[in-house]
């Protein structure tokens, strides 16, 4: 290799920030063929080799290797430039890696080489993963809080604004950066950058056959920047917000663009993959070609980085598989714990206006209302994303775009916030406007704009409290010398912006109750049920109704129901002698619902259509319906009109196999499952999207199926889902589903 392109390659990244508090440790390691290379668990091991000029080897050449300890791995490649070859990886278990590539060109097919895995330092915790449904961690378990700023456009900055940017986001509290791989036009951003993603002609016209890998070298340095400062790179795939004609790429182009940048990118951990910003101001994009775009970096990332994407005006369908967890452009923290329930996912609040002095409203915010706005979201069991938009006639940059200096006054006190948020045992979960928590463990209360002079609290019971009182606008946390039992009142400074944190200091008898764990209530033939505490191990539990005492049988393993009917009680004693509260179940053996003898059936449900408005659902029978006919599945797609309505659905259900079936609704309003005329799931009432279950007995053969449903106002939901041993929980599927004929 000549020295120039040494130093092009890999000395110029390194010297970019040498020195600085971003460029604490370079997490790459160059394979070579020796025996020595170790690369730290969730590092980037990188194979370069050489390879053919000619031609066009961004589309010619085909480059991947299979990396193999414990399970085998393949990663893509990509071409660097000079007839350089590169391949990232990052590995996710510790050992021995052995590797092999593969290439229709000769000089980049069948090297085989390995290196050791070794543990992570104490600054690596990997990538983030969703945890405990509604939240974040670290890949090591460590928890993971989503505190974010936008900054669109500061990676296409000149390279002392960039600098300018790393020492303010050194200094600020911030972990998630939202940054963008096309460089943005809007008003309050008009640059030319000094790098773009395609070559161009001076014309300005775009090759977008090739890449500019001069620009990817400086973005991949900008997130690595960011992976030394612990900060989360959430990179945005595609934007709006264009002139060079980056959101009017063809298919291919925009596939292309995907495979390459996934290939460059994934191997980082701190990378995670906006799809699209306000995606749906691109009117040359498709929803076709946004499920597509998901596919692509789903497939072709093996590390499974987190994966979202934001709303202009219209909502993508968050309930998709591939997409990790739901972000969205809104001020209303209503709707909050309604979209928790529904996609059953974490939900980031990215652009809910901006701290600053812009004309637009979404760009003239105040401090206080931006740090008013994080805290709703975070004690309803959300995570809010700062942003800053002060423009200063001694600035011409703006935070949320360009970066540079933090001018405005929320970043200290959103440090203030995640310093509390830290100290939490967990995630908050959703309880109700005010507040958000671990129940009986950890509450965070917050009432806003609200002048507060007292409140009055009920808790669970058995424990004593301790109780702070949070100034969230001055950072002051007052704590309260008294502890406090289950129900209290507490008077308060009366002032905006109040929170109070309330902890469990310790238990009080009796002690926590012990937990029942099983797959629900009916089984087949058996049923194994654990008993766990998370506290204790002396566990004892009866079989025939009477109280448990220490005479009793002591837990030691998971225990086996086979009778008719099992009345399980338990209890617990602490290390002092205290016993818990006492818990009990019964189980029931399944007496299987005998098959219906069918001679010819077709696929399909019958369904009919109600006009009305109900409360609860009503006795259709008594009914007439407006419209009748065949549906291929149970699904809202036969309805008339979007409210003041109700379906049922009847016909005979295929099951598989004799067995105890479980079946769920998930439904906006009312809904109700009955098997053979009995009913297996009541969900009735008018409710937000939520779920319900049943179990029956079913032996093998046709079953009558009945669902029934109204909708009466808002939103409309209704899924209907099944599982036994042998399927996990699904919609019930359309092949499973009869009429007579």
């Amino acid at each position: 290799m000549r020295l120039i392109t040494f130093l092009l390659l890999f000395v110029a990244p390194v010297l970019f920030s040498q020195g600085q508090p971003w460029d604490a440790r370079t997490p790459i390691v160059q394979w070579s063929s020796d025996d020595t290379v170790s690369v730290q668990k969730w590092d980037v091991l990188e194979i370069t080799l050489r390879g053919p000029k000619g031609g066009n080897p961004f589309r010619d050449v085909q480059f991947s290797a299979a990396f193999t300890h414990q399970k085998t791995t393949i990663v893509n490649g990509f071409y660097d430039g000079r007839g350089v070859y590169k391949i990232r990886f990052m590995p996710q278990s510790e050992g021995i890696w052995r590797f092999e590539t593969t290439s229709d060109e000769k000089n980049l097919d069948g090297v085989v080489g390995h290196f050791f895995c070794v543990a992570p330092d104490s600054l690596n915790h990997g990538p983030v993963d969703v945890h405990d449904t509604f939240h974040f961690a670290y890949r090591d378990g460590t928890l993971f809080w989503p505190v974010g700023t936008t900054l669109y456009a500061w990676a296409h900055q000149p390279e002392e604004k960039i600098r300018e940017t790393l020492q303010s986001l050194a200094a600020a509290p911030f972990n998630k950066v939202r940054m963008k791989v096309f460089p943005m036009h809007y008003i309050y951003n008009r640059n030319e950058p000094d790098y773009y993603p395609f070559p161009r002609n001076r014309k300005g016209e775009n090759d977008f056959s090739e890449f500019n890998v001069e620009f990817y070298q400086h973005f991949e340095q900008c997130i690595l920047n960011l992976q030394s400062l612990g900060i989360q790179a959430d990179v945005i795939l595609f934007d709006p917000y264009d002139r060079w004609g980056y959101a009017e790429m063809t298919r291919e182009q925009d596939d292309f663009y995907l495979q390459y940048t996934v290939a460059r990118l994934a191997a980082f951990r701190n990378v995670w993959w906006t799809i699209g910003n306000e995606y749906d101001l691109m009117l040359t994009k498709s929803p076709e070609d946004w499920d597509r775009f998901f596919r692509i970096v789903y497939e072709n990332d093996p590390y499974g980085h987190l994966r979202s994407i934001l709303n202009g005006n219209r909502f993508y369908d968050h309930s998709l598989p591939w997409v990790t967890h739901v972000t969205v452009q809104s001020t209303d923290f209503s709707r909050l714990r309604g979209w928790l329930e529904m996609y059953q996912k974490p939900v980031i609040y990215e652009m809910v206006h901006y701290e600053g002095n812009l004309i637009p409203s979404w760009g003239r915010i105040s401090a206080e209302e931006m740090v008013n706005r994080i805290w709703k979201g975070v004690v309803r069991g959300g995570y809010v994303t700062h942003g800053e938009t002060i423009k200063d006639p001694n600035h011409e940059w703006i935070w949320w775009s360009t970066g540079g200096p933090l001018l405005g006054a929320s970043p200290e006190r959103i440090a203030f916030l995640k310093e509390i948020l830290q100290e939490a045992p967990s995630g908050l979960r959703y309880m109700d406007e005010h507040v958000g928590g671990i129940a009986g463990e950890y509450y965070l209360y917050y009432f806003g704009e609200q002048k507060v002079t007292s409140w009055a609290f009920e808790l669970p019971g058995y424990r004593e409290y301790s109780v702070d009182i949070i100034d969230a606008w001055n950072m002051t946390t007052t704590p309260l010398d008294t502890a406090y039992g289950e129900a209290f009142s507490l008077d308060l400074p009366g002032r905006p912006y109040t929170a109070i944190r309330i902890r469990k200091n310790r238990l009080v008898f009796p002690e926590e109750p012990v937990q029942i764990v099983s797959n629900g209530n009916l089984f087949l033939n058996r049923m194994v049920v654990q008993l766990q505490h998370r506290h204790h191990e002396a566990i004892y539990y009866t079989l025939d109704g009477t109280p448990p005492t220490r005479q009793a049988d002591r837990y030691a393993s998971p225990i086996i129901m086979e009778g008719d009917t099992t009345v399980l009680k338990a209890i617990s004693y602490g290390h002092d002698g205290r016993p818990s509260k006492m818990v009990s179940r019964t189980f029931f053996k399944a007496n299987p619902l005998p098959a219906h003898q069918l001679d010819k059936v077709k696929n399909g449900i019958q369904y009919q259509f109600y006009f009305g408005l109900w409360e609860v659902l009503p006795d259709f029978t008594d009914l007439r319906a407006g419209t009748a006919g065949t549906a291929k599945n149970i699904s809202l797609d036969v309805r008339e009109q979007n409210d003041a309505f109700g379906l049922v659905f009847a016909g005979y259900i295929a099951v598989p196999l004799t067995d105890v079936y479980t079946f769920t609704t998930l439904s906006d309003d009312g809904s109700k499952v009955y098997l053979d005329d009995q009913l297996v799931v009541n969900n009735d009432g008018q409710h937000m999207p939520q779920r319900q279950s049943g179990q029956i007995g079913l032996q093998a053969g046709y079953h009558k199926i009945r669902v029934e449903f109204f909708e009466a106002g808002g939103g409309e939901e209704l899924k209907v889902y099944w599982a036994c041993s042998v399927i996990d929980e699904e919609e019930i599927p359309a092949k499973a589903l009869f009429l007579e004929k």
